[in-house]
């Protein structure tokens, strides 16, 4: 796992599986998963993350809404 500060309040985790999870602050609110899938959250948080995620997945197509479980999920099956 490698930890990647991209900016203020953005943190990029890197999993060993090749899978990048993004953080607004504290939160997991994005994901591209090692076999190409694209996931944002479907949840509302402020306008500051809702550019966080914008910028993170600028020029990607594709991708899918999640539950915000799905990714707190994600974290926690490679992290334990």
């Amino acid at each position: 796992m490698k930890l990647k500060k991209i900016a203020a309040n953005q943190t990029q985790i890197d999993l060993s599986s090749g899978t990048q999870v993004l953080f607004s602050y504290e939160t997991p609110v994005a994901a591209r998963m090692a076999d190409g899938r694209i996931y944002r959250t479907c949840k509302r948080y402020s306008a500051t993350t809702t550019k966080h995620l914008n910028k993170w997945l600028e020029g990607l197509q594709n991708v899918e809404e999640c539950f915000p479980s799905f990714l707190e999920e994600l974290l926690t099956t490679h992290l334990d």
